[in-house]
């Protein structure tokens, strides 16, 4: 398979990452982390939608953002703002009036009605296609970088959002992923950053995707993986 490579800035630029912070309420906090108790066992991960985002995650977050310069993304850390996002997803210029009436809309209304900071349900640790936004709740920086690389192969696809929000092709993930991971990696070593590094952020993102999408394009990312000499 063939794949694209990235195109990377080579230095910073005054491009202001845009990253949305939401208040941290102990009571919400312990109801999503109560509910999320299967969740947290499912996965064997205690730091599961816990809320508790250091400031080494979102860094790594908006580096990479302001890197490549895409202030369109927006990363939601432990957040709910229902406006906002609906707004997102009826001004995103990727999509058309139709997604914005269809896709957007049904994206919207499930967040604002799923309060996934009090629920834990649909967007913990995840991109929405349909407002370009990043969703964290949990304390991965290897995932967080994985998600806005996500976000940045869908900025930069020509592809619809259809494809992007209906992609349970197995090829069409294989393919996702590996483009995600390329991104990834050629932003590591755009930095310079050591090899032990390199090798924690493939192990863990090849976890993620293992744990969290139960799909065989895991196994292809590691197949994948494999091919470059770490």
């Amino acid at each position: 398979m063939e794949f694209t490579r990235p195109i990377l800035s080579k230095s910073y630029e005054n491009t202001e990452p845009n990253i949305g912070l939401g208040k941290d309420y102990f009571v919400v906090n312990a109801i999503r982390n109560f509910l999320c108790i299967p969740s947290k066992i499912y996965y064997w991960d205690p730091a599961y939608a816990s809320g508790c985002v250091s400031d080494q995650t979102t860094k790594r977050v908006s580096d990479y953002l302001q890197f490549n310069e895409l202030p369109e993304i927006k990363v939601s850390i432990n957040e709910y703002a229902p406006l906002s996002n609906a707004y997102r997803c009826m001004t995103n210029p990727k999509t058309s009036l139709l997604s914005k009436l269809t896709l957007g809309f049904y994206s919207s209304a499930l967040y604002a009605l799923s309060i996934p900071k009090l629920t834990g349900l649909f967007y913990i640790d995840t991109y929405d296609y349909a407002s370009n936004t990043v969703h964290l709740f949990s304390d991965k920086p290897d995932v967080a970088l994985f998600l806005a690389a996500r976000a940045h192969y869908e900025t930069d696809s020509d592809k619809s959002i259809y494809r992007a929000f209906f992609n349970k092709n197995s090829v069409l993930k294989h393919e996702t992923c590996s483009q995600q991971m390329e991104y990834v990696l050629d932003y590591l070593r755009e930095i310079k950053a050591p090899l032990s590094e390199i090798r924690a952020a493939r192990r863990n993102i090849s976890d993620f995707y293992r744990r969290e999408l139960h799909d065989p394009a895991a196994s292809a990312l590691e197949q994948y993986n494999e091919l470059f000499n770490f």
